[in-house]
Protein backbone atom coordinates (compact mmCIF):
# COMPACT_ATOMS: atom_id res chain seq x y z
CA UNK A 1 0.00 0.00 0.00
CA UNK A 2 1.34 3.44 -0.89
CA UNK A 3 0.68 6.61 1.05
CA UNK A 4 -0.73 9.27 -1.17
CA UNK A 5 1.39 12.47 -1.23
CA UNK A 6 -1.71 14.59 -0.68
CA UNK A 7 -2.21 13.08 2.78
CA UNK A 8 1.40 13.51 3.90
CA UNK A 9 1.51 17.33 3.68
CA UNK A 10 -1.56 17.97 5.89
CA UNK A 11 -0.43 15.36 8.42
CA UNK A 12 3.04 16.92 8.57
CA UNK A 13 1.54 20.38 9.16
CA UNK A 14 -0.76 19.04 11.86
CA UNK A 15 2.16 17.31 13.59
CA UNK A 16 4.36 20.44 13.37
CA UNK A 17 1.58 22.58 14.84
CA UNK A 18 1.05 20.23 17.78
CA UNK A 19 4.80 20.06 18.53
CA UNK A 20 5.07 23.84 18.30
CA UNK A 21 2.12 24.33 20.66
CA UNK A 22 3.67 21.94 23.19
CA UNK A 23 6.98 23.81 23.10
CA UNK A 24 5.49 27.31 23.33
CA UNK A 25 5.64 28.84 26.81
CA UNK A 26 2.29 28.77 28.50
CA UNK A 27 1.01 32.23 29.44
CA UNK A 28 -1.53 32.67 32.21
CA UNK A 29 -4.97 33.73 31.09
CA UNK A 30 -5.31 37.52 30.61
CA UNK A 31 -7.20 37.96 33.88
CA UNK A 32 -4.21 36.59 35.80
CA UNK A 33 -1.45 38.49 34.02
CA UNK A 34 0.37 41.19 35.95
CA UNK A 35 -0.68 44.66 34.81
CA UNK A 36 1.97 46.35 32.74
CA UNK A 37 3.03 49.89 33.52
CA UNK A 38 2.20 52.54 30.98
CA UNK A 39 4.94 53.32 28.52
CA UNK A 40 5.41 56.28 26.23
CA UNK A 41 4.38 54.05 23.32
CA UNK A 42 1.03 52.99 24.83
CA UNK A 43 0.05 56.25 26.50
CA UNK A 44 -3.17 57.75 25.19
CA UNK A 45 -3.63 60.46 27.84
CA UNK A 46 -3.75 64.13 26.89
CA UNK A 47 -0.77 66.08 28.19
CA UNK A 48 -1.45 68.52 31.02
CA UNK A 49 -0.36 72.15 30.84
CA UNK A 50 3.15 72.88 32.17
CA UNK A 51 1.62 74.29 35.39
CA UNK A 52 -0.61 71.25 35.88
CA UNK A 53 2.23 68.86 35.14
CA UNK A 54 4.61 70.56 37.56
CA UNK A 55 1.98 70.65 40.34
CA UNK A 56 1.05 66.98 39.87
CA UNK A 57 4.66 65.82 39.64
CA UNK A 58 5.59 67.80 42.77
CA UNK A 59 2.64 66.32 44.67
CA UNK A 60 3.64 62.81 43.58
CA UNK A 61 7.21 63.34 44.78
CA UNK A 62 6.08 64.81 48.10
CA UNK A 63 3.67 61.92 48.66
CA UNK A 64 6.42 59.38 47.99
CA UNK A 65 8.88 61.12 50.32
CA UNK A 66 6.34 61.26 53.15
CA UNK A 67 5.03 57.73 52.58
CA UNK A 68 8.60 56.42 52.59
CA UNK A 69 9.28 58.11 55.93
CA UNK A 70 6.21 56.42 57.41
CA UNK A 71 7.28 53.06 55.96
CA UNK A 72 10.76 53.43 57.39
CA UNK A 73 9.12 53.60 60.83
CA UNK A 74 6.19 51.17 60.48
CA UNK A 75 7.21 48.48 57.96
CA UNK A 76 7.71 44.99 59.33
CA UNK A 77 10.03 43.77 56.59
CA UNK A 78 13.59 45.02 56.32
CA UNK A 79 13.30 44.70 52.53
CA UNK A 80 10.29 47.03 52.53
CA UNK A 81 12.17 49.49 54.76
CA UNK A 82 15.14 49.42 52.37
CA UNK A 83 12.79 50.00 49.44
CA UNK A 84 11.23 52.95 51.30
CA UNK A 85 14.65 54.50 51.90
CA UNK A 86 15.49 54.13 48.20
CA UNK A 87 12.15 55.73 47.28
CA UNK A 88 12.82 58.68 49.58
CA UNK A 89 16.30 59.21 48.14
CA UNK A 90 15.13 58.97 44.51
CA UNK A 91 12.10 61.22 45.02
CA UNK A 92 14.11 63.87 46.90
CA UNK A 93 16.49 63.99 43.95
CA UNK A 94 13.56 64.07 41.51
CA UNK A 95 11.90 66.87 43.47
CA UNK A 96 15.08 68.97 43.43
CA UNK A 97 15.35 68.49 39.65
CA UNK A 98 11.66 69.33 39.23
CA UNK A 99 12.04 72.55 41.25
CA UNK A 100 14.87 73.65 38.96
CA UNK A 101 12.96 72.76 35.79
CA UNK A 102 9.84 74.56 37.06
CA UNK A 103 11.87 77.66 38.01
CA UNK A 104 13.30 77.85 34.51
CA UNK A 105 9.72 77.94 33.18
CA UNK A 106 8.62 80.50 35.83
CA UNK A 107 6.40 78.01 37.67
CA UNK A 108 6.11 78.13 41.46
CA UNK A 109 5.54 74.77 43.17
CA UNK A 110 3.53 74.11 46.30
CA UNK A 111 5.21 72.38 49.20
CA UNK A 112 1.98 70.88 50.52
CA UNK A 113 0.06 67.84 49.38
CA UNK A 114 -3.31 68.16 47.70
CA UNK A 115 -6.19 67.03 49.95
CA UNK A 116 -6.68 63.71 48.14
CA UNK A 117 -3.04 62.69 48.60
CA UNK A 118 -2.99 63.93 52.20
CA UNK A 119 -5.99 61.69 52.88
CA UNK A 120 -4.19 58.72 51.27
CA UNK A 121 -1.15 59.43 53.40
CA UNK A 122 -3.23 59.57 56.58
CA UNK A 123 -4.93 56.28 55.66
CA UNK A 124 -1.53 54.70 55.11
CA UNK A 125 -0.30 55.99 58.44
CA UNK A 126 -3.37 54.52 60.15
CA UNK A 127 -3.01 51.14 58.40
CA UNK A 128 -3.42 48.27 60.84
CA UNK A 129 -1.20 45.20 61.15
CA UNK A 130 -0.82 44.78 57.39
CA UNK A 131 1.16 47.99 56.86
CA UNK A 132 3.64 46.48 54.40
CA UNK A 133 0.88 45.29 52.06
CA UNK A 134 -0.92 48.66 52.29
CA UNK A 135 2.32 50.56 51.61
CA UNK A 136 3.25 48.39 48.62
CA UNK A 137 -0.26 48.62 47.18
CA UNK A 138 -0.09 52.42 47.48
CA UNK A 139 3.30 52.37 45.75
CA UNK A 140 1.97 50.39 42.79
CA UNK A 141 -1.02 52.73 42.43
CA UNK A 142 0.88 55.99 42.87
CA UNK A 143 3.72 54.98 40.57
CA UNK A 144 1.27 53.85 37.90
CA UNK A 145 -0.38 57.30 38.05
CA UNK A 146 3.00 59.06 38.02
CA UNK A 147 4.16 57.04 35.01
CA UNK A 148 1.02 57.99 33.10
CA UNK A 149 1.66 61.65 33.94
CA UNK A 150 5.34 61.50 32.91
CA UNK A 151 4.55 59.54 29.78
CA UNK A 152 1.84 61.95 28.65
CA UNK A 153 4.03 65.00 29.24
CA UNK A 154 7.16 63.43 27.73
CA UNK A 155 5.18 62.53 24.59
CA UNK A 156 2.89 65.52 24.19
CA UNK A 157 3.99 68.25 26.57
CA UNK A 158 5.45 71.62 25.69
CA UNK A 159 9.15 71.41 24.80
CA UNK A 160 11.43 72.63 27.55
CA UNK A 161 12.99 71.63 30.88
CA UNK A 162 9.76 70.09 32.24
CA UNK A 163 9.44 67.83 29.21
CA UNK A 164 13.07 66.80 29.62
CA UNK A 165 12.40 66.10 33.31
CA UNK A 166 9.34 63.96 32.46
CA UNK A 167 11.29 61.87 29.98
CA UNK A 168 14.22 61.37 32.33
CA UNK A 169 12.12 60.40 35.38
CA UNK A 170 10.01 57.77 33.64
CA UNK A 171 12.64 55.01 33.96
CA UNK A 172 13.05 55.55 37.71
CA UNK A 173 9.30 55.50 38.25
CA UNK A 174 8.98 52.32 36.22
CA UNK A 175 11.73 50.68 38.30
CA UNK A 176 9.88 51.65 41.51
CA UNK A 177 6.58 50.35 40.09
CA UNK A 178 8.08 46.99 39.13
CA UNK A 179 9.90 46.63 42.43
CA UNK A 180 6.72 47.37 44.43
CA UNK A 181 4.86 44.81 42.32
CA UNK A 182 7.58 42.21 42.85
CA UNK A 183 6.96 42.16 46.60
CA UNK A 184 3.48 40.75 46.05
CA UNK A 185 4.52 38.00 43.65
Amino acid sequence: MTVKPLLIAPLALLYAASVSAQQAPQMPPPAVQTPQPPTPANNQAKAPTPQEFAAQAAAANLFEIKAAAIADQKAQSEAVKAFARQLAQDHRRAQAELVEAAKSENIQLSETLPEEQQTRLEALEAAPDQFDAAFLSAQVNMHEQAMRLMSAYADQGKAGPLKTYAASEFATLRMHFLRAQSFSQ
